[in-house]
């Protein structure tokens, strides 16, 4: 199946009315979710802009290896990465699936 954003909104909203936990170990989806929002869709242009596709760094630093509790710590303290707060929402699914696909870079 391919990703879309609508898809990951529809998905997403659907495990959250669901009561869904996600997971410690990342799954196939979770991954696919935050492989799309890193290199694509996360604050319209993906985190993969500043933090290049592999995560080695461009114009932000290299965050390979990072986790989900990584990224929410950035958005509270790093003042460029700001405008994603609304993006993002900082509701769990979009940041554990962000994370997921950092932790495996």
């Amino acid at each position: 199946m391919k990703l879309t954003k609508s898809s990951i909104t529809s998905s997403l909203a659907s495990a959250l009315l669901l009561g869904m936990a996600t997971t410690v170990s990342a799954d196939e989806d979770q991954l696919a979710m935050g492989k799309l929002l890193f290199e694509e869709t996360a604050g319209e242009m993906g985190c993969a802009a500043c933090h290049s596709i592999d995560g080695s760094g461009d114009v932000g630093p290299d965050i390979r290896g990072l986790d989900d509790l990584d990224i929410t710590a950035a958005f509270q303290s790093v003042m460029e990465m700001q405008f994603l707060r609304s993006y993002m929402a900082m509701n769990g699914p979009e940041v554990k699936a962000i994370g997921a696909w950092i932790e495996q870079l």
